[in-house]
This record gives C-alpha cells, structure tokens and sequence, in this order.
C-alpha cells in the first residue's frame, strides 16, 4: 500500500512539473547580426554550421520530443542556454570585434581538437557529426575569415549597367514588404505600427534564410537590404502616429527602389 501511495505521488509530481515550461524553439533575433549573414557565408558552409552548430549555438534549437517532458527539458534547456552564453550565432553582429575575434579562433581550435560538437550531443544527433571533409572544409573557412572592418564603404551598383537576377524568393519577400507598408493605418494605437515593424523583420528573416545568390550579386543584394533593418525597429518603437508615417513613408520609398537595381 505504502509503494501505491509513493507510486502515486511520484507520478503526481512528474504531472505537475510539466506546467513548468522551458524557452520555445525559435527567439525573435536581428537578421542582420547572424554570423552566416555576417560573413556572407558560402552554401556548403552554411548547410555545415546549421546541421552541427546552430542547434546549441542559435536560437534555432531543434527539441527532440522527450526534450519536451520535464525534468529533461530542464537538463537540455540549460545545456542550451550555456552554449548561447558561450556563443550565440544568431548575435554576432552584436559583438565587439575583440569578442569576435576571440569566439572564431575558439571555434576553429576546438574543431581542430575533435571537441566540437559534444560528444554527448552527437549520442542523440547522429546527423550533426562532422565527417573529416567537412570538418577540414569548415576550419579552413574559419581560419580565412578576416574581421577587420573594410577600408572603403560599399556603394549600390548596378551589374555593369544591367540589373541583378535574384531569386524569385527575395523578390516574392520584397513584394511582401511593400503589401505591409501599403496597408497603412490611421490610428494612434502604436501597438499596430510596431507588429508592422515585426511582420516587416520577419520577412526580411525569410529573405535572408532562403537567398541563394552568390559573389557580388550577394553583395549589392545586402547593400540594400541592410539599411531596412534599423529602420524596421524604428517603426516598431515610434513614439506618435506622425513618426510612424514618417517611417512607412521612407521604407516605402527604399522598397520601391528595389526595381532599379534588381529584375
């Protein structure tokens, strides 16, 4: 009788523990301070990073469903949570160039020395071992990043004199953007004008995550996008309707201006 009751109790517990609940999968972040973002990142690189560091290094942790039951939800949330301590790929752009310079030669170091990813990780995500080539390709990627901001700033310019191809992804986003601004609302609720702004970064977290361009075309495509960024959080925290139109009214005019330099 006394086991039933402990039994029972045990089991009592372990239901009302799961009311406790861990972070979600995906935490709002910045697209533009990604690392990948950051560094242009090549698209084997990036299909490396995202399948053997992102999980624990990003806010885009992937959770097995028993990682959903606590208390192990509790052992994984926190081994989370000290790898994005540690370094967090999504808040790169965050970072002094000092940190910065620190967290790259961490990271080829402890690939070189077979460390990363862990090994207690790997039990559960077979898929996220490195296989020599990989783990080569990605030190040496690592190793030839240069830090060091550029000399000279880079100016939006044409293909010599043509257009840009992008990939109808981007384009499809940009056309998203402008259906945003283009709904614009007469109210002095501010809280409509900042879930503009969010809707507005979430499509340029798309852009961003499904663009497949490469060398210079990449390159112009950023110069572009790139000043959208602070102007998207400057709608989302406008502090009157005057400044929230000012604000739409300027995006509008950037996003227009996507047709001159891309088909």
């Amino acid at each position: 009788m006394m086991k039933k009751k402990i039994g029972l109790g045990i089991l009592m517990v372990l239901i009302a523990i799961q009311w406790i609940r861990t972070e979600g999968e995906l935490l709002p972040f910045e697209a533009s301070a990604d690392f990948i973002v950051q560094t242009n990142a090549p698209e084997d690189i990036q299909k490396i990073l995202k399948t053997s560091c992102y999980d624990c290094h990003s806010n885009f942790t992937k959770t097995p469903w028993y990682g959903q039951i606590a208390p192990v939800s509790w052992y994984i949330n926190d081994h989370i949570n000290e790898g994005k301590e540690e370094l967090n790929f999504n808040a790169w752009g965050t970072y002094p160039l000092k940190r910065k310079k620190h967290k790259l030669e961490e990271c080829w170091e402890e690939l070189e020395k077979g460390k990363m990813p862990l090994s207690a990780y790997l039990n559960l995500h077979e898929e996220a071992k490195l296989s020599d080539k990989d783990s080569k390709s990605l030190i040496a990627w690592l190793k030839s990043l240069d830090l060091n901001p550029p000399k000279e700033v880079q100016t939006l310019s044409l293909n010599a004199g043509e257009k840009w191809i992008p990939n109808p992804e981007t384009t499809a986003g940009i056309d998203r953007m402008l259906a945003i601004v283009s709904g614009k609302v007469a109210t002095e609720n501010l809280t409509l004008y900042a879930e503009m702004g969010k809707d507005l970064n979430l499509e340029m977290r798309t852009i961003f995550t499904q663009c497949t361009m490469k060398g210079e075309g990449h390159e112009q495509l950023h110069l572009f996008l790139i000043p959208l960024v602070k102007q998207f959080r400057a709608l989302e925290n406008s502090k009157n309707q005057e400044e929230a139109f000012a604000k739409i009214t300027s995006i509008t005019s950037h996003l227009n201006g996507y047709s001159n330099y891309f088909k």
